[in-house]
Parts: C-alpha cells; sequence; structure tokens
C-alpha cells in the first residue's frame, strides 16, 4: 500500500464489485490466471441475492452430466435452446440471440469449475424444453454453494472485503477506469470488473426504478449500473423488471410457479380472503394489495395429480415429466417441489376440510369457506375478481396451504451494455478501457428469463462471471501463476 496525499492506496491487477455468483466466480477466474484481485463487498457478507435463490443452474455438455450418465454437450444445448427461442418468438429480439448463445457457450465451464470448487449438485433435472437433463441443483442448497465457492476464491488468494461500498470509478484523462474509491481508500487497478447486483431497490439521490417500493432486497439499488453509466456505460432497461414471483417467507425458498394457479389454486391473506385474480396477478401485484403474509391453497383434485418422490427415476426429479403429472414450483435443494417436500419442510399444511386447514392456520373458516364456495357458484363464469372457472377446484379434499408467502419483485432488469467479452459499453457502442460487466450489472438482453427455462438466471450470472473474470485477468497481462506486475516487469 501507497499513500497519495490523504487517501491511503491499495493495488491489485483487478478489482471485483460485487460478491454474489457472478462476483465471486469472476474473481476466481481472476485468480486461476494468476493476476492479483480484491473483491469488495457492501454487505457483511457475500452471495448476493443468490443465496436466496432456488439455487438451479441449466447447463449442457458438463462434468455432472458424464458422470450421471447422461449424454449431452455444449452444441446440442445451444442448438436445442435456440430452436425454442425462435419458436416462441423471442429469438429475434435486438441481443438475444447473442447473448443466449453467450450464456450457453460458457455456462457449462462455469458448472464444471464450481463443482471443482467442492460445490455438490442434485440431478441433473429434466424440463419440458429439454430433450435430456440439464438442471443442476445445488444442494443442500444455495447458502452451502456459496460457502464453498467464497471459500475457494479466499484460499485461491482473492482477498475479499466485506461491508465496503464502493464510491465512485477512478477515470483516467481518457476516461479508462484506474480503480475505485471505497470508504475513503483509493484502490488502484488494471481493471475493474462491476457485478453488483439488479437494480430493483431505490437507493439514495437515485431515481427508483418501477415497483422499487416491492423490491425483494432493499439493498438491491444497482450500485454498478450508475458506477459505470457515471463513467460513460450506455445504462439500458430501467423501466421494466425481469422476475416478480410469489415467495415463501421461509428457507429453503419455494417459487410457486404459475401453472400451479393456473389449474386452481387461490391465494389467500392470513383472514383467509382472496385478493386477487391469481391468473393475471405476479409477485408485484400481491405486494400492492396487500404487506402481510399470503398463502397459495389447493384442493384435492389437483392434488391428487402432483408427483411423488416414487414416480422419479433414479437421478433427477423427473416422475412430474415421466408420469404426465405436475409439480408445485421450484424448491432450494430439490428441485421441483412435491407435496410431501413442502410439508417435510415445514412450509405447508395439510386438512381433510377446509375448517381444518384454517384452524391450523389461525384463519377465519367462515371467510376461507365464502371464498370456496363463491368459486362453486362462479362455475362456467367469472367471479367477483374476474377469474373464470370451468371447474370447482375445492369440491374434494385434501387441501393444502403453503406459506407463509410474499408477492415481490425478486429482479429488476436494468444493465450496462456489453460485447462478447463483458467489457462495458458507451452510449456509442465502444468499450470503456478497463471496464466490465457480470451478472445482473450487464445487459443480458433478458437471456437469463426470456426462454421461459429455468436454471438461466443463475446460468447467466455464472457465465458472465467466468468471462469477466478470465478476459480482465488477460487485459492486465496476467498468465497462471504469474502476476500482471511480474508480466509487464518481463
Amino acid at each position: 500500500m501507497y499513500q497519495n496525499g490523504n487517501c491511503p492506496q491499495d493495488r491489485f491487477d483487478v478489482v471485483v464489485v460485487g460478491g454474489g455468483a457472478a462476483g465471486l466466480l469472476a474473481a476466481l477466474a481472476v485468480a486461476d490466471s494468476g493476476a492479483t484481485v480484491v473483491l469488495l463487498e457492501k454487505n457483511s457478507e457475500v452471495g448476493g441475492k443468490t443465496v436466496w435463490s432456488a439455487g438451479l443452474v441449466t447447463a449442457g455438455g458438463t462434468v455432472v452430466q458424464a458422470e450421471r450418465r447422461v449424454e449431452d454437450s455444449v452444441d446440442a444445448h445451444r442448438r436445442e435452446i435456440l430452436a425454442h427461442a425462435e419458436r416462441t418468438g423471442v429469438l429475434g429480439i435486438p441481443g438475444v440471440s447473442e447473448k443466449l448463445g453467450l450464456l450457453i457457450d460458457n455456462v457449462a465451464d462455469a458448472v464444471d469449475r464450481l463443482a471443482a470448487c467442492g460445490v455438490r449438485f442434485g440431478g441433473p433435472h429434466p424440463e419440458e424444453m429439454h430433450s435430456v437433463a440439464r438442471g443442476h441443483q445445488f444442494v443442500p442448497g444455495a447458502r452451502a454453494a456459496i460457502a464453498a465457492l467464497a471459500q475457494k476464491t479466499a484460499e485461491a488468494g482473492v482477498r475479499i472485503r466485506r461491508d465496503t461500498p464502493v464510491d465512485e470509478l477512478i477515470t483516467g484523462p481518457t476516461g479508462s477506469i484506474l480503480g475505485v474509491r471505497a470508504g475513503g481508500r483509493e484502490i488502484r487497478a488494471n481493471a475493474v470488473i462491476l457485478s453488483a447486483g439488479d437494480f430493483s431497490a431505490a437507493g439514495p439521490g437515485r431515481p427508483a426504478p418501477q415497483f422499487a417500493e416491492h423490491a425483494y432486497k432493499s439493498w438491491a439499488t444497482g450500485d454498478g449500473q450508475h458506477l459505470a453509466a457515471e463513467a460513460g456505460g450506455d445504462l439500458v432497461g430501467v423501466d421494466s423488471m425481469v422476475f416478480a414471483a410469489l415467495i415463501t417467507v421461509d428457507e429453503p425458498l419455494f417459487f410457486a410457479h404459475p401453472h400451479v394457479l393456473a389449474a386452481g389454486a387461490i391465494v389467500v391473506d392470513g383472514t383467509g380472503r382472496r385478493i386477487a385474480n391469481e391468473t393475471v396477478t405476479f409477485g408485484h401485484g400481491y405486494a400492492e394489495r396487500t404487506p402481510h403474509d399470503l398463502y397459495l391453497v389447493v384442493g384435492g383434485d389437483q392434488l391428487a395429480g402432483v408427483a411423488t418422490s416414487a414416480d422419479d427415476g433414479p437421478v433427477g426429479r423427473d416422475g412430474w415429466l415421466r408420469t404426465g403429472k405436475s409439480h408445485l414450483g421450484n424448491f432450494g435443494g430439490v428441485g421441483y417441489a412435491y407435496v410431501d417436500d413442502l410439508l417435510d419442510a415445514g412450509h405447508a399444511v395439510r386438512g381433510e376440510s377446509l375448517d381444518h386447514l384454517a384452524a391450523t392456520l389461525g384463519m377465519d373458516a367462515a371467510t376461507l369457506r365464502r371464498e370456496a364456495a363463491e368459486i362453486a357458484k362462479a362455475v362456467g363464469a367469472e367471479d367477483r375478481l374476474g377469474r373464470s372457472w370451468s371447474t370447482d377446484p375445492f369440491a374434494n379434499g385434501p387441501f393444502l396451504a403453503v406459506g407463509p408467502m410474499r408477492g415481490a419483485v425478486a429482479l429488476g432488469a436494468g444493465g450496462i451494455r456489453c460485447d462478447e467479452r463483458m467489457r462495458a459499453l458507451d452510449s456509442s457502442g465502444e468499450p470503456i478501457d478497463g471496464l466490465y460487466v457480470a451478472g445482473d450489472c450487464a445487459d443480458s438482453a433478458g437471456a437469463g428469463f426470456i426462454t421461459g427455462g429455468h436454471g438461466y438466471g443463475l446460468g447467466w450470472a455464472f457465465a458472465s462471471g467466468l468471462i469477466a473474470g478470465r478476459d480482465a485477468a488477460a487485459s492486465t497481462g496476467a498468465s497462471a501463476g504469474r502476476p500482471a506486475e511480474a508480466a509487464n516487469a518481463g
């Protein structure tokens, strides 16, 4: 460390801002390349929103698949998902083809690197759009995966500084990035990687994104996006969001799937009252109507069509697909949730009658019965909330209630435009020297969610982090085992 006036300085080849999935793997990739690196995390713990995710990464051609005798390749994965995107009409959206291809071409490498770090995967699990199982599920969950990755990152020589928000980027006379200022300290570097998460919450002195009051995490204030924009980066997509969801309050997190609601399930508050048309309401819609606990209620006929673990094959959670039955949603550490998964985790209760269910949850039984009676009367028509019913989903028991749950905006869409090397671009499309973006800081053109498949959000985080880390390290002149300063001296 050296001094510049009254400001203490550090010197590293690369600074990584943000310690979620993208930042941790980016920092590890830098260290693997032989460059020196510091990771700055504004929160007290690394992991970002990854630790609150379902923990599914979709990839093709991985070591995990090969070990479990699933024949696949990166090329097969690319062909299949691009064909699916074309069929669904999203491939023609600007940037989707390029970013989706970039994700698929690099996510298998990322999964292999995670496995080498000691991250454990269940599955792989299937999905309708894939001909083979590609869903790699963190086990026992996302927190354990992040802990293993953070430990390996520290062992590789990455300096991790928690409780260290970055105030601004240091720029040179030509606009190149020379480092960061954080907490009164200058940290000089040849490259900076911004991987500080999404922009869904309001930050001090910044315009609030849409639905900011319903952000899942109040610290998701788009720090990386704004740092880059202040340095000339082109910030796009701020006026939209990527993902709003109905999520359990407790861990492991369960994310209710829209198909469960479409099949007849309802959402009620703690009194047993429905608050919205479930077929057209998403996470932020529930949050706008109530800040209180919500419960997903499922009737007996629908429960009878949910697969069980006895339907699964020897490797993945595939019984729902093998039998033509259904699952209830994504569930951390498991993949796709069945009824017993939620009961065993304490996330759900089952009752032979609606009165029994209400009594167990402390709801008003009369209110819950009235809601069910209104639905029965609305068969062949619309109820008071505008939902159409073709059958009565609560004619038969038993009944299941999942909760408590909350509606939230889980991810904002704003990101910095970038190229295939994850270099940040300015408004003219030129790369900003020394500046990289990864994860939700980077404009992915919606690649993580636009196909409708699962596991691509985390896939984008890890793939983009791996690309950014490798390219940033290469830009410093580092080679494996040889820091940039030594390489430059030679």
